[in-house]
C-alpha cells in the first residue's frame, strides 16, 4: 500500500496531460510470445487470447520485456543494457512501419514518438507498476525511486495513507489468505499428493492423513 500511495503521487510526471481524455488504443493486456502465430522468416500469421485486448492509454504501449528472455523485475544491470538494445532495434522497425503505413488518423500522436517519450521519463515503469502485481513492488525500487529511499519505515507510514485502518486491512488479507492455503493444501492431501503453498516444507509419509511439518 505503501508503494501504491507513491505511485498516486509520481502519477502526474507521467500521465500525459494532452492525453488524458485520449485518444485510448486497443492493446493486448496479456501480451507474450506464445500468443503470437508465426511461419518461415517470422512473419506474423494470427494472435491468440484476443479476449484479453481493452483499450489503454497510449503511454502504456512499450517493448515487452520477453524480447531478451526476460522477465520485468529482472530488467537490472547488463540484462537492462541488453534489453536497451533490443528495444532500439525494435523502435527502428517500429518508426519504419509507422511510416511506410501512411494512414489518415484523426490525432497527430505518433505512437513512436510516446513509446520513446515514456522510455526516456521512465514513465514505462510507473505504467508497467499498473499492470504488474508483480512488478509494483520490485520496479519503483529500481527504476523510479533514489536507492535506499522506500525504507521499511517510510513504507509501512505511507501504508496508511492508503485508505483508513489499513493495518487492519492488512492483517485480515493476511489471515485470508492462510485459511484458503490451508483448505488449497487439504485439497490435495485428500488425493494423496505432495504439495505445499504456504512457505513450508511438508513431508508426506504415505497416506493422506501422515503429513509432518
Amino acid at each position: 500500500m505503501g508503494v501504491k500511495t507513491l505511485l498516486r503521487v509520481l502519477s502526474r510526471l507521467y500521465i500525459k496531460g494532452e492525453l488524458r481524455n485520449g485518444l485510448f488504443l486497443l492493446q493486448l493486456a496479456d501480451f507474450h510470445a506464445s500468443n503470437i502465430l508465426v511461419v518461415k522468416h517470422w512473419n506474423v500469421t494470427g494472435l491468440i487470447d484476443l479476449e484479453w485486448i481493452c483499450a489503454l492509454p497510449p503511454e502504456m504501449l512499450g517493448v515487452s520485456c520477453w524480447l531478451t528472455g526476460c522477465a520485468i523485475d529482472q530488467l537490472r544491470g547488463e540484462k537492462l543494457d541488453r534489453f536497451d538494445g533490443v528495444r532500439r532495434e525494435f523502435m527502428r522497425a517500429f518508426e519504419d512501419k509507422e511510416q511506410a503505413m501512411k494512414t489518415k488518423t484523426r490525432h497527430n500522436i505518433t505512437l513512436p514518438t510516446v513509446t520513446k517519450y515514456m522510455w526516456r521519463s521512465k514513465g514505462v515503469w510507473f505504467w508497467r507498476c499498473l499492470s504488474s502485481l508483480n512488478a509494483n513492488f520490485y520496479l519503483p525500487k529500481t527504476h523510479l525511486y533514489p536507492p535506499k529511499f522506500l525504507s521499511i519505515e517510510t513504507e509501512t507510514f505511507l501504508s496508511r495513507l492508503w485508505c483508513g485502518n489499513s493495518e487492519h486491512v492488512i492483517q485480515k488479507n493476511m489471515a485470508d489468505n492462510k485459511h484458503r492455503a490451508i483448505k488449497f493444501e487439504r485439497c490435495f492431501v485428500n488425493e494423496g499428493l505432495w504439495i505445499s503453498v504456504m512457505g513450508e516444507t511438508p513431508t508426506y509419509t504415505g497416506g493422506p492423513d501422515h503429513w509432518y511439518r
